[in-house]
């Protein structure tokens, strides 16, 4: 155990990068995966390195989905559309 986190021998250490890379999450959401769960020597530039060489992460690195911008239609007259933003709960109080 290193603090609460397993230490992985060298012998598993490839099974476990392939379990963090499973999701293809990118290396900043598999550090803070390993960090939280694992540990062994060199973890950070491992996950670096498996991550820069997945085929998958690379072909839609380059390319990421692109969301839809939706404009909202103006209103043909006031108070046809309302828009509230809500904060809460506060002290046991939801604000609007």
């Amino acid at each position: 155990m290193y603090g609460q986190r397993v230490c992985i021998p060298r012998k598993f250490q490839k099974n476990v990068l392939e379990e963090l890379h499973a999701g293809h999450l990118g290396i900043v959401k598999m550090k803070a995966i390993a960090r939280s769960f694992v540990y062994w020597k060199n973890i950070d530039k491992d996950i670096e390195e498996a991550a820069k060489n997945c085929v998958d992460c690379a072909r839609y690195k380059a390319d990421p989905t692109k969301a839809k911008v939706h404009y909202w239609e103006y209103p043909s007259m006031p108070w046809e559309r309302i828009h509230a933003d809500f904060a809460g709960p506060i002290l046991n109080t939801c604000f609007f």
